[in-house]
C-alpha cells in the first residue's frame, strides 16, 4: 500500500527519511542480502529519536484494526 506524502506530518515524513537514508547507507556497507531490519531500526535510531513514536503509533493502529475486524 503506497503512503501520500501529503498526508505525513513533519515528523513522519522525516522518520520516513531516516528509514531510507538507513536503508541505503547499509546496502552500501553491507550488501543487500546481509541487511537486517534491526539494522535498520538501529541505524534509524541514531538519525531520529521520532521513531520511536512512529513504531508506537503505527502498533496502535494495528491494533485498533485487529479489534475493529
Amino acid at each position: 500500500m503506497a503512503m501520500n506524502n501529503e498526508n505525513l506530518s513533519p515528523q513522519a515524513l522525516r522518520t520516513k527519511q531516516d528509514f531510507k537514508k538507513a536503508f541505503t547507507e547499509l546496502i552500501n556497507e553491507k550488501g543487500y542480502s546481509h541487511v537486517t531490519v534491526k539494522d535498520i531500526v538501529q541505524r534509524a535510531a541514531k538519525l531520529s529519536n521520532d521513531i520511536f513514536i512512529t513504531i508506537e503509533r503505527i502498533e496502535e493502529k494495528q491494533w485498533s484494526i485487529y479489534w475493529q475486524a
